[in-house]
């Protein structure tokens, strides 16, 4: 029978595919890394643009703000097949099942 943490006993292998386990995830630090440059940099332009630019679509920084977007609109999707921790009596585990990690998302940062 599957535990929360998506495996049963004995050590067996996850049950869930596509769930990814931040601590030995390469790409995801890369990822997240990408993601914190660019919060500094819509905190620096946005102010600027709404600011000093007119309103264009297609210029330097409407194209900015679409590329943007859409990296973190791909972010919020993300978020639903990462792994998360829990504390147990036996020390931290990581929830590895979909769904778990869906209803704590939603719950959550989701709305945010």
């Amino acid at each position: 029978r599957p535990s929360i943490m998506g495996g049963g006993g004995g050590g067996s292998m996850p049950v869930e595919t596509c769930v990814i386990q931040p601590e030995r995830s390469r790409p995801l630090w890369k990822w997240d890394t990408l993601c914190a440059s660019l919060l500094v940099l819509v905190a620096i332009f946005t102010p600027f643009e709404a600011g000093f630019l007119e309103g264009d679509l297609f210029s330097w920084m409407g194209i900015f703000n679409m590329v943007t977007n859409v990296f973190f609109l791909l972010d919020m999707l993300l978020q639903f097949f990462i792994a998360y921790p829990i504390e147990t009596r036996y020390g931290p585990r990581w929830v590895l099942q979909k769904r778990l990690i869906a209803v704590r998302y939603l719950k959550g940062w989701f709305a945010i």
